[in-house]
């Protein structure tokens, strides 16, 4: 049973609940690589689904003229995901424009997996900061959603490298134009990125 407050006074109520996040982020990173291990290849086959999605829109934009070689693959968690529960990711292809690219070329995959103990752990939380009324409700969502990111960021990146490995056997890609300095970042919609 976790104990839902500081019961020490003199204790950060904030520092407090992050200490306890990032004991249950080294948790749940283990059980999430396990996850992946034993459902590899339907969760494999799920993805390269959407990406064969992506392919063809990017396709279609680039015999037309409207898509410039493709020099940025980008795997993102969306913020509104925490808002909405819909726990998805979007996977865009841009020039090299990246977030200034004109022509938004994108797909929408749903990793319920990656998320499953975002849910209880953030509502437990919620619980923990309850007795202090000074923090405020955008506060409890910021570490909410630096807890998602921080949570996917070690498994993500994992588990991407396993499915990219996947990805770029498939034919499809051969038929795109792609930057020779093609990079692949996760990271949040529209903010800093990792390098995969």
């Amino acid at each position: 049973m976790v104990n839902t407050h500081a019961t020490n006074s003199t204790h950060n109520p904030l520092e407090y609940v992050e200490n306890f996040l990032i004991d249950k982020l080294n948790e749940n990173t283990i059980e999430i690589l396990k996850y992946f291990e034993n459902n590899k290849q339907e969760i494999i086959d799920d993805f390269l689904l959407h990406f064969l999605k992506l392919c063809r829109l990017v396709y279609k934009e680039q015999a037309i003229g409207f898509k410039a070689p493709i020099a940025y693959m980008h795997i993102g968690f969306l913020r509104s995901s925490l808002l909405t529960k819909s726990y998805e990711f979007r996977l865009g292809m841009h020039d090299e424009n990246f977030w200034l690219d004109t022509d938004d070329t994108s797909v929408y995959w749903k990793a319920d997996f990656f998320f499953q103990y975002v849910e209880p752990d953030t509502e437990t939380m919620q619980q923990m900061v309850k007795p202090y009324p000074h923090i405020s409700e955008y506060e409890v969502y910021e570490i909410s959603y630096r807890y998602a990111q921080c949570y996917l960021i070690p498994a993500t990146r994992q588990i991407i490298q396993d499915i990219m490995i996947e990805v770029f056997k498939i034919p499809e890609l051969n038929y795109l134009k792609l930057d020779k300095n093609l990079s692949i970042v996760f990271g949040g919609y529209m903010e800093g990125g990792n390098n995969i």
